[in-house]
């Protein structure tokens, strides 16, 4: 199993407990072996897998196609080349905060692509896809997209499947009707998407280190910066609640931008940020509004 080293808590806790019962489909399965590559890295990707890859192994790659605390896009057609020369390998794409939000129509990393699944069936390989209902559907629970037989059996033996419940169908059809929304509203995502650039756009214009491609915005905060602080701030000054991550190497602020935002709404927001660092740390922003 190759895992990107960004990839979500989930996906790391799934990849450390692979090796367990839950990782194998079959009770002759071969010791699970979980390879990191750097981030976003379809070089480091290759040389590792030239490296470790064995006769006979069944590969697989699973990653994040957005990446939840950079807001990036994963490099699906360099990562379909590498994996190409692995026939039967499997390519596992997360689709949390992609589904409804990339491509043309909404339809996530390979819609953003131009990529279809079945071309990457036709290249000899497995693709599988992940979609969360919790975040573009405004419900719960998620689905897995595969057209891989064996799929069930894993299913029957994972305790993650097996341990827990059904989707309520209440949430269900809130999933559903929320894809037909999607399919039927293009121009929902495309408000998405121009909302994200104007509001990346408008926080790099005023001198936030605003990092990403998708509708997930990660603020990078200078190190005397507190996010906790700073969001505090901003929701009890301005009604305004953002994000604080506190816990990784580089703090910042993750804000969400979404269809239903006004530019006026984006704008507050802007102003609010601004006033918060004049506020909380003055010479930051003197040094700031001078560089």
């Amino acid at each position: 199993i190759m895992t990107d080293v960004l990839n979500h808590g989930c996906i790391v806790s799934a990849v450390v407990n692979a090796d367990n019962r839950s990782g194998k489909m079959f009770g002759n399965s071969p010791k699970v072996r979980v390879k990191p590559y750097r981030h976003c890295d379809m070089a480091d990707l290759a040389r590792k897998l030239r490296r470790y890859a064995k006769p006979g192994d069944r590969i697989v790659v699973i990653s994040d196609a957005v990446f939840s605390m950079d807001g990036d896009i994963v490099p699906l057609p360099e990562m379909l080349d590498v994996m190409e020369q692995y026939p039967g390998s499997v390519v596992i794409m997360d689709e949390a905060h992609a589904s409804g939000a990339l491509g043309p129509k909404g339809g996530g990393i390979y819609d953003h692509f131009g990529i279809t699944p079945q071309s990457v069936i036709e290249r000899g390989m497995n693709p599988l896809i992940m979609t969360t209902f919790s975040k573009f559907a405004a419900s719960a629970g998620a689905a897995i997209s595969s057209h891989i037989q064996a799929f069930t059996d894993l299913l029957d033996v994972s305790p993650t499947s097996i341990g827990t419940i059904s989707l309520p169908p209440p949430t269900t059809a809130a999933a559903l009707e929320s894809i037909r929304q999607v399919r039927q509203n293009p121009e929902l995502v495309e408000k998405l998407q121009a909302n994200t650039r104007y509001l990346r756009s408008r926080l790099i214009e005023h001198e936030f280190n605003a990092i990403g491609e998708t509708n997930v915005i990660p603020v990078i905060l200078p190190s005397e910066m507190n996010p906790k602080r700073f969001s505090q701030h901003l929701l009890e000054q301005y009604q305004i609640w953002v994000s604080p991550i506190w816990f990784i190497a580089k703090p910042r602020l993750r804000i969400t931008a979404n269809a239903l935002h006004t530019q006026e709404d984006m704008d507050r927001l802007i102003t609010a940020m601004v006033e918060t660092r004049e506020a909380l740390y003055p010479t930051q922003a003197t040094v700031t509004m001078t560089a």
